[in-house]
């Protein structure tokens, strides 16, 4: 059977990200591919800092026939890169490329590059295995869902992959695939720490995100004692006793987050967790449960403090609610971390101050502010399509034609009518600044440090946020 290497791109070659979790996509993958009695090996180019020549030689050092490149947007073009390199060293290659970009593009790809033989879209851990063995026998690939290919110059895309319904059947995602020591994150009460994924699919409507394409809407969850037979097994194999649930919103299922509750207490495993959230889907009883099993820290995307944003985003929740779930939070004990975005479409410098107002009121322990991208395959890069709100709507694939501010990402950012791309960096770079540079903040983040480890990972957290180039 074929050998394989699936690998995590970087955003930018040479540059090793200081902090970073496991790239769970490629990892169930290649977990999957193992278990079936494949020989699998996983890259995380992105957290390993590879140059390019360097990555080639260690994809090739383990002499596959089959690369899979799982990309999101920021990756697309590095991923580009590799393809290119391995056909000129080994042109027998078989290369497909799959993650968030391909199902937002489907087989848009192929107009860029001559150096991938195949696209993957959805949910594909068994319709990827399913590819790896019809390549290897040489069988017919019309049938294979979510590949998309070329055939006499045609571009075939297949029907979508069916959901997994039982996510227990899946194999939990193996660790010995990765350097797990080089994993870390600024919010980590202890190390190695790993990521965890305990349900699929996102039933909210949210205009910037494209979680549902990959997993679907419908709430996909694992059962209760398999989400803690991982957690267990990892921290009896691996001493690992911090982990980061990436589940979109974890506490969708109240019900559901009692019984993995339960069931990490009852098993007497003394961990760290965190999670993400929505404020309006929090209450007393359940956080004091979340915290009592280990959790101490909860993301919510908050996006604006607008009321009108909120509503074009779709986001189905009011100002209100979001300063009463995150009071409650506070009230309980719990580390908040809110994420927001300024430069959405139609907002004005007037709606970007409301979020810079409600910053301040919400006293966070972390916030993190970031200008809106029109990533493809979401509502928003509809949107700017059709209002010519963007500099190219292939923006993604334009490195070297950037927009302005030097840097490639803003080359997403939409152009509104009296709400210019650079005022809106100006008020991003502002919410940060004055965010961090507090006097309050300092001292509660010196009173936290956790020896010199921590002084490193929160010199690094700032100085990724605050100094980048813009």
């Amino acid at each position: 059977m074929a050998k394989v290497v699936l690998v995590y791109p970087p955003a930018i070659f040479g540059k090793k990200e200081g902090l970073g979790l496991p790239p769970l996509g490629i990892l169930y993958l290649a977990s999957f591919l193992k278990k079936k009695g494949i020989s699998v090996a996983v890259i995380d180019a992105l957290i390993q800092g590879h140059a390019l020549e360097e990555l080639l030689d260690e994809i090739l050092k383990n002499d596959p026939e089959i690369v899979g490149l799982s990309a999101m947007t920021c990756q697309i073009l590095p991923a580009l890169e590799i393809a290119s390199g391995l056909r000129k060293k080994k042109p027998t290659l078989r290369i497909i490329v799959g993650g968030h970009h391909i199902n937002a593009t489907k087989g848009e790809l192929f107009g860029f590059t001559n150096d991938v033989d195949f696209l993957f879209y959805g949910e594909g851990e068994r319709e990827f295995y399913t590819l790896v063995t019809a390549l290897d026998k040489k069988e017919p690939l019309e049938k294979i869902r979510g590949l998309i290919f070329k055939k006499n110059g045609a571009v075939v895309i297949n029907e979508p992959p069916l959901p997994i319904i039982d996510l227990d059947e899946l194999p939990f995602p193996d660790l010995d695939l990765l350097k797990i020591d080089a994993y870390d994150i600024y919010y980590a009460k202890s190390l190695p720490m790993t990521s965890l994924l305990a349900s699929r699919g996102c039933p909210y409507n949210c205009i910037y995100c494209s979680a549902s394409m990959v997993q679907g809407k419908k709430f996909r969850q694992r059962s209760p004692v398999n989400v803690v037979d991982e957690i267990e097994h990892n921290y009896k194999k691996y001493g690992i006793k911090q982990f980061a649930v990436k589940d979109s919103t974890f506490t969708a299922d109240k019900k559901w987050v009692y019984a993995i509750c339960s069931e990490i207490q009852k098993r007497n495993l003394k961990i760290h967790w965190t999670c993400n959230s929505r404020a309006n889907l929090l209450d007393e009883d359940l956080l004091k449960a979340m915290k009592k099993s280990g959790c101490y820290f909860i993301a919510f995307g908050i996006e604006s403090g607008s009321q009108k944003i909120l509503d074009v985003l779709r986001k189905g929740i009011m100002v209100q609610e979001v300063k009463e779930g995150l009071a409650l939070c506070k009230k309980m004990g719990m580390k908040r971390i809110g994420t927001f975005m300024i430069g959405n479409p139609t907002e004005t410098e007037a709606d970007a101050r409301e979020t810079l107002q409600m910053i301040k009121n919400l006293d966070l322990d972390l916030a993190f502010t970031f200008a809106t991208i029109a990533y493809p395959g979401t509502p928003i890069y509809e949107w700017a399509v059709q209002n010519k709100a963007l500099f190219d709507r292939f923006w993604y694939m334009k490195r070297t034609e950037v927009a302005f501010a030097g840097n490639w990402e803003t080359n997403g950012t939409l152009k509104l009518e009296g709400f210019s791309q650079e005022k809106v960096m100006e008020m991003v770079k502002k919410a940060n600044k004055s965010f961090y540079f507090r006097p309050s903040f300092i001292w509660g983040r010196i009173k936290e440090l956790r020896g010199i480890a921590g002084i490193k990972r929160n010199y690094r957290s700032l100085k990724k946020l605050l100094w980048k180039k813009k």
